[in-house]
């Protein structure tokens, strides 16, 4: 589903409220009623290097293995698929997530787990006649949603609980790339960097 045309707040902070219209933020911005024009401003070239820092990911898969790298080609980590876990390490060495899979009824379920094995968040997989997407969980409360064009499984949304936009996800074959709108706190950080690869492993 598409998020709806309208005012949503500014992400780039400069305004309290900006145009999001036809699946892009426009020039249109309001502060206390008044309206005017303000191009969004780019994402950063690097948000600080890390993969929870990043406003853009790939994720590329070659075999069993996933290279995540920022916009201008960074190595941010990689992840390695198993059974039905997938560990992400970072340019040191260090292991600092793992992706768990599971099934919960007929619901796929892909948890996040840091470094000390405390999940710090899922992506519940949402299959409906009018939806199909990932509802993302946070410390036990709702923090976003990933949804799926009606045609095209591979172009995703990524909204607040309000459906604000947030990002989006686009998937091309073995490469999936995450863009967000501005940069979030824990644990959406953390979620939205994994996205990418939580709905690789989980759709067809």
């Amino acid at each position: 589903m598409e998020v709806p045309d309208g005012w949503y707040p500014d992400p780039s902070g400069r305004h309290e409220l900006r145009r999001w219209e036809g699946g892009r933020w426009v020039d249109w911005v309001s502060s206390w009623g008044q309206v005017a024009a303000d191009p969004m401003p780019a994402p950063p070239p690097s948000g600080g290097g890390t993969l929870t820092t990043e406003p853009v990911v790939h994720a590329v898969r070659s075999g069993a293995t996933w290279q995540l790298s920022s916009l201008y080609g960074q190595l941010l980590a990689t992840a390695t698929v198993e059974a039905r876990a997938t560990t992400l390490v970072d340019p040191s060495g260090l292991a600092t997530h793992q992706l768990r899979r599971s099934v919960a009824g007929s619901t796929a379920v892909v948890g996040l787990h840091d470094r000390a094995d405390r999940e710090v968040g899922r992506y519940e997989e949402v299959r409906a006649a009018s939806i199909s997407g990932f509802r993302v969980v946070g410390l036990g409360a709702l923090l976003a949603t990933l949804e799926a064009h009606p045609s095209d499984l591979t172009q995703l949304t990524l909204a607040d609980p309000g459906r604000r936009p947030l990002g989006r996800l686009a998937g091309h074959g073995d490469r999936w790339t995450t863009e967000l709108a501005h940069p979030f706190g824990p644990p959406l950080a953390e979620l939205a960097a994994a996205a990418a690869l939580a709905v690789a492993l989980v759709w067809p």
